[in-house]
């Protein structure tokens, strides 16, 4: 299904493909992926395909893209490591991914960091059957994982915001949560799949 409304065609030069991830309120509850087609107008240009809901199985193809986006996606995504190890496939050596991601709580606690002070118990019952809620990952997390998955960070900007819980109200889980981590509300990702 293309739908020109989400995202004007991305031109394209000579042999270049674009990915792009993001989550719409439509597909909150499924999660959805988007990547770059050629336009049925022709031209050369590339239109977003959308494909709801995504399996990790679905993402099989290999080197096809130059740049991957996401935009306030990956905090939902249960399985990140393995959606980033989908995207690391997609990539062709050289390529890039931008990921931009919302580490708050998204109005599921009165504090925009207080999703951390939830025990593991608590925080099943507030999920219940939403997948694609919050995977609740801070930034480390995924540096870490994108890492391990084999990408080179590029750049990360952080966007920085007052803790409003104490340390000593986060969960078992988040006991020892780096303090860069504690305020990072938001940050920009730029990662890439090295030549070689």
């Amino acid at each position: 299904m293309t739908n020109s409304r989400k995202c004007a065609p991305v031109q394209r030069t000579t042999g270049f493909r674009i990915a792009w991830l993001r989550t719409a309120p439509a597909f909150r509850r499924s999660g959805f992926g988007a990547y770059g087609s050629p336009s049925p107008r022709g031209g050369g240009g590339y239109s977003p395909t959308y494909a709801a809901p995504y399996r990790i199985a679905d993402l099989s193809e290999k080197n096809f893209a130059d740049f991957v986006v996401s935009q306030a996606a990956m905090e939902h995504v249960d399985e990140p490591e393995s959606l980033y190890r989908a995207i690391f496939r997609w990539l062709r050596p050289g390529g890039a991914a931008s990921h931009v991601v919302d580490y708050r709580c998204h109005l599921l606690s009165s504090r925009w960091n207080g999703h951390w002070a939830y025990a593991d118990r608590e925080w099943e019952r507030i999920r219940a059957d939403r997948p694609f809620l919050l995977n609740r990952l801070p930034h480390s997390e995924h540096i870490r994982l994108l890492r391990k998955c084999g990408y080179r960070i590029e750049a990360e900007t952080r966007a920085r915001s007052p803790s409003e819980i104490r340390r000593s109200e986060l969960s078992p889980r988040f006991a020892n949560l780096p303090p860069d981590d504690l305020t990072t509300s938001g940050a920009h990702i730029l990662a890439s799949r090295p030549e070689a």
